[in-house]
Order: structure tokens, then C-alpha cells, then sequence
């Protein structure tokens, strides 16, 4: 159940899905909380589990194929008994006035999430009207509310633009305004910044900083970006082939990282002073087919040990900082992670 502060609380989250080829465990037995006020930053390559588990959480799973299979993702909610969001008809009227509301998403793609046929104003208002009791002329105040609130200018012309008059910079903008048109507790942003350049990306970081202090949100950031989860996350998950594979506060993970997978992301960054070829981590992360006995990150691992055929318990290191990995085992300190990044 819930604790105090928590927002949202997952447990034991089992996603697959089911195809030709046999079944894909996308999201193994995750668990997390994001707390009020807080910025989590969800870490980890392409094909970690990612966007999966964000989906999840408003139990958008694309069925038949997708389907949750264990779990449970508790809401806080004010005045209530917390509500598991998976009890909920994925489909039914109770979900529909969570999503968006109490809890939205920034999608992926800025590019192909906006509808093209409907002008940007159109969309915001859709979502403000399906919320809220409010007229088709309030609704339409909103939306230029809104679209002058995420920094586009005149918003009353934007309004009556359509997606494909903005450039990707306001799209996302325009996502992010579609986002929190209806006041979300949480929003859950899912890589957001990736299509963009470094300046639009800066900005849209700012944008979302500042939003979250005026509207006292939190934020769930999605991102393989370390730079990004640097500068805008308070504590940090770190998954891989769809579980979490170490966990902290943002300090712990860059300063202190503990498991040999967030080392080698961190060692694989570029800083400034520091030359030549940029380190990589060898191989890529493994079919979900021919998923490695034990712990899945050993064949890529310089760590690996025979032990590391089963797979290992999460160590606290820390009361906020934990790691899955064999070498914290019976008494074991882990990897000098100041040596092995610097």
C-alpha cells in the first residue's frame, strides 16, 4: 500500500506480450513509487522496458497481443482510499477520468502523436472538455491559456493552427499543453526531447521545471539521455531488459554507481576534457527470445562470475540507494565506480 508522500506506487509489474515467435517479457517484476513533487528519471537503452512500463501505468497495454500479467499500481488519491489502476476496465468510464486528469502522458513522438487532421487548438480543447464541465468557448480560453503557458507565441492564431504548421520544437510544446491542460498530478514524459536539437531541448527541460513548481506536479521523465536525467531528475531507476537493475537518489547514481551496467552507461557519456574515442558497451541489450540465464546483463559484463547464472537479489546499499548484482553478495563491496568512471 501506499506510504505517506507517494503518489504512485507499482509492485510487482508484469507486462508481456504474446506473439508468433513466443512470449516477450517486456517489464518483469518491476516495483517503484514517484513521490509528490518529485522528478523520477527512468534510465536505461532502447528495448529496457521503458515506455512499456510507462503505458502501464495508465493500463494502456495494446491488447489482445499485450496484456498485464502480475501486478499492482496503486493511486493516491485526496480524501480516498488509494485506487489500483489495474482493477480498472481498460476501456471503462473509471480509467477514462484518471487519464489525463489525474495522471498524463507526454507520448514519444511530437512528430506523429498529434492528430494531423485537427487543429492544435481543437485537441487541447478535446481534453479539457471531456474533464470538465465548460463550454466550447471556455474550453477554447484554455487552450490559448495553455499554449501561451508552455511559451508559444500569439496563441490565439496558434490555436487554429494545424500540426504540421509547427515545427517539432512546438509540437512538443503543443504535447506538453495537451498534457497538462487539466491540472495531472503526475505527468509521465516519454523521452520528450529526443527528435529535438540541444537548444529546443534545453528549453523544453526549463518548461517542464518550471511547470511542475507552479502546478506542484510531479513527473515520471523517461529518457536514455544521461545529460537530460542529470539535470532534471531527483531520484533515478535504471532498467534493463525489463527489470531495474539499480536505483538512487540522482547524486548516488552519478557520483556512486554501483551496478556494472550503470557504470558503463555513465563511463560511455561525453564530458568536457576528456579526449579520444568515446568508451561502449559491447554487445547490445539481448533478444527477449534468448533472454541469459541468471542476470541478464553477464554476457556484456566484465564482472561476470559462474553465480552470475542465477540471478541475483536487490542489495541495499543505502536506504535510498539499491543494486542488483552478485558482487554485493556475502559481504562483497561492489565495483570502485569512482575508478572505473573517472
Amino acid at each position: 500500500m501506499l506510504q505517506t508522500n507517494e503518489l504512485i506506487k507499482v509492485e510487482d509489474l508484469q507486462v508481456f506480450f504474446h506473439t508468433d515467435e513466443g512470449i516477450v517479457r517486456a517489464v518483469d517484476n518491476v516495483s517503484f513509487s514517484v513521490v509528490q513533487g518529485e522528478t523520477l528519471g527512468v534510465l536505461g537503452e532502447s528495448g529496457c522496458g521503458k515506455s512499456v512500463t510507462a503505458r502501464a501505468v495508465l493500463n494502456l497495454i495494446p491488447r489482445p497481443k499485450g496484456r498485464i500479467h502480475n501486478g499492482r499500481i496503486w493511486l493516491a488519491r485526496d480524501g480516498k482510499q488509494p485506487l489500483d489502476i489495474l482493477s480498472l476496465r481498460p476501456y471503462g468510464r473509471q480509467i477514462g477520468r484518471i487519464r489525463g486528469r489525474e495522471v498524463s502522458i507526454v507520448f514519444q513522438e511530437p512528430m506523429t502523436s498529434l492528430n494531423p487532421v485537427h487543429s492544435i487548438g481543437r485537441q487541447i480543447m478535446e481534453a479539457v472538455q471531456l474533464h470538465n464541465r465548460v463550454s466550447k468557448r471556455e474550453a477554447r480560453q484554455r487552450a490559448m491559456e495553455m499554449l501561451d503557458r508552455v511559451g508559444i507565441s500569439a496563441p490565439s492564431q496558434a490555436v487554429d493552427k494545424y500540426p504540421h504548421e509547427f515545427s517539432g520544437g512546438m509540437r512538443q510544446r503543443a504535447m506538453i499543453a495537451i498534457a497538462l491542460s487539466c491540472n495531472p498530478r503526475l505527468l509521465i514524459a516519454d523521452e520528450p526531447t529526443t527528435a529535438l536539437d540541444v537548444t529546443i531541448e534545453s528549453q523544453i527541460l526549463e518548461l517542464l521545471s518550471e511547470l511542475k513548481e507552479s502546478m506542484d506536479m510531479s513527473i515520471m521523465f523517461i529518457t536514455h539521455d544521461l545529460g537530460v536525467i542529470g539535470e532534471i531528475a531527483d531520484r533515478v531507476i535504471v532498467m534493463y531488459a525489463g527489470k531495474i537493475v539499480e536505483r538512487g537518489l540522482v547524486r548516488d547514481i552519478f557520483h556512486d554507481p554501483k551496478h556494472p551496467y550503470t557504470v558503463k552507461l555513465l563511463e560511455s557519456r561525453p564530458r568536457v576534457g576528456k579526449t579520444g574515442e568515446l568508451s561502449s558497451i559491447a554487445g547490445s541489450v539481448p533478444s527477449p527470445f534468448e533472454l541469459p540465464a541468471g542476470c541478464y546483463f553477464s554476457p556484456r559484463c566484465d564482472y561476470a562470475h559462474e553465480r552470475c547464472r542465477q540471478e541475483p537479489a536487490e542489495i541495499e546499499i543505502t536506504p535510498e540507494h539499491t543494486a542488483k548484482c552478485w558482487l554485493f553478495s556475502e559481504g562483497g563491496s561492489g565495483i570502485d565506480a569512482e575508478a572505473a568512471v573517472n
